[in-house]
């Protein structure tokens, strides 16, 4: 069942992916998928300004994360995960709102490294997930050292690693939260 699921929530995202109006921001392709109301102008500044300080700060990686995952979808629930059939970055909007610019890039960082992975054919399956979501918190701190300052907010990023949210038994917990925000 829970496969089905799955493939026809990819499916439905491929369709929006097609069908949808998007907007482009700094390269990337930016999808209001929240249905409640539209992006302002704040919520697409949120966006740029994350995207130019990661591409003013290692060209090389924003070069690689429009390449690898050049689409972003705000939606009312969910995420923030990578959706390989769509090359897409899901975020919460609620997330997207109250998250400060460089906990965004942060985020888009993280996203773009699963993209990475995935890209080399290893994909997610549940034996590697806690060396890959390692690899990806690891790309967070090393982007997070190269900001002036940025000592502290890679010691922030390190701490995610001590609570488990790829685990399968967190997956129930994180579906329930995503239905609750929806309602």
């Amino acid at each position: 069942m829970k496969r089905i699921v799955r493939l026809l929530r990819e499916l439905a995202i491929r369709v929006f992916v097609v069908a949808w109006p998007r907007t482009r921001v700094e390269g990337i392709q930016l999808y209001d998928l929240t249905f409640r109301d539209r992006l302002s102008n704040a919520d697409l500044l949120r966006v740029s300004k994350a995207l130019r300080l990661i591409r003013t700060t290692t060209a090389w990686v924003y070069s690689g994360l429009i390449r690898r995952m050049p689409r972003i979808i705000v939606a009312e629930a969910g995420g923030p995960e990578f959706v390989p059939s769509a090359k897409a970055c899901i975020i919460n909007s609620a997330h997207l709102r109250s998250a400060k610019t460089e906990d965004l890039a942060l985020l888009f960082i993280h996203e773009a490294t699963h993209a990475r992975i995935w890209n080399r054919g290893i994909g997610y399956p549940v034996t590697l997930r806690s060396r890959i979501e390692e690899l990806c918190v690891e790309a967070e701190v090393s982007w997070a050292r190269r900001l002036p300052g940025g000592h502290d907010l890679a010691a922030e990023a390190s701490k995610k690693l001590s609570r488990p949210w790829w685990h399968p038994s967190q997956e129930v917990e994180r579906h329930e939260r995503q239905t609750r925000e929806l309602q």
